[in-house]
């Protein structure tokens, strides 16, 4: 990949160490992204520099900072797979679901991870319906709002919340206690939040 020199020092300054399989899988990841994105709108971010930067590294990034590796991840309106097929990349151990209701990103994430050979459940659905919370420790989301309905469930069942957003806090959220946060290093505006709710349970998240 072209940009794997040029971006050696971003990856220095995350304190980021890719393997030969990591820039393989990637390839594989950003040509499929971007051939399916003729069809259907994934990201809106084309330049593969930026997509590298924005998106892969930041995943990257969050994964280090707040994920440990035996943790078992929800990511919410996966759509083209950030956070959570990204993480699966850089941590394949970890136990990552995809939960997307529209169904063509659906399908399109299920072309991915075949792709990848990555082992992923993808759940074809609102995250509302999702039933198996009490085998999660932790959801995410990324360029996604949270219904109301969505952070009580997450409450209910004791479930951590990884929150990739802007500047503001989600005024949703201000029940929740904020365990962790730190701004993504390459960006002024993009920050990553570790919620944890009021019902205390043991999970496996960095606090």
């Amino acid at each position: 990949m072209k940009q794997k020199r040029e971006l050696a020092g971003e990856l220095e300054r995350l304190d980021l160490s890719l393997t030969q399989e990591h820039w393989t899988r990637i390839e594989i990841y950003v040509e499929t992204l971007l051939k399916w994105q003729k069809s259907i709108n994934l990201t809106a971010v084309r330049d593969r520099r930026d997509l590298l930067k924005l998106h892969f590294f930041e995943s990257f990034w969050a994964a280090n900072q707040f994920l440990e590796p035996s943790s078992a991840l929800v990511d919410i309106g996966s759509g083209a797979g950030f956070p959570g097929m990204a993480i699966k990349l850089f941590r394949p151990e970890t136990r990552i679901t995809l939960v997307e209701k529209n169904l063509k990103k659906a399908t399109f994430l299920r072309t991915l991870a075949r792709k990848l050979k990555l082992d992923v459940a993808i759940v074809a659905g609102p995250a509302e319906s999702f039933h198996d919370w009490k085998a999660v420790d932790c959801a995410t989301c990324r360029a996604l709002r949270p219904s109301g309905e969505l952070i009580q469930i997450l409450q209910g069942s004791a479930v951590d919340f990884l929150h990739f957003r802007g500047k503001q806090r989600d005024e949703q959220l201000a029940s929740w206690k904020v365990a962790a946060e730190q701004r993504f290093p390459l960006s002024r505006n993009r920050w990553v939040s570790l919620y944890v709710s009021d019902v205390s349970r043991e999970t496996s998240f960095k606090r």
